[in-house]
């Protein structure tokens, strides 16, 4: 009967360790998922920015032509 027991007891102990190991996964996906989202919130950012950068120093090209162009 103590052997049994001792059995039974191991298997509850696995089970809860298992259960621990898939909770703990379970936390570091929810971060992962969380940098992932703020990582493409700040590449969309990003690409925005460079387009707004790129839209004016297309402006400031032209109007240093425009510039060079008058006598």
């Amino acid at each position: 009967t103590v052997v049994l027991l001792g059995s039974i007891a191991g298997a509850f102990l696995m089970v809860g360790r298992k259960d621990q190991a898939i909770d703990n996964q379970a936390e570091r996906l929810k971060e992962l998922a969380a940098i992932t989202a703020d990582l493409a919130r700040t590449v969309s950012t990003l690409s925005a920015t460079d387009r707004e950068y790129a839209a004016r120093i297309d402006s400031i090209q032209s109007r240093i032509d425009r510039l060079e162009r008058k006598p």
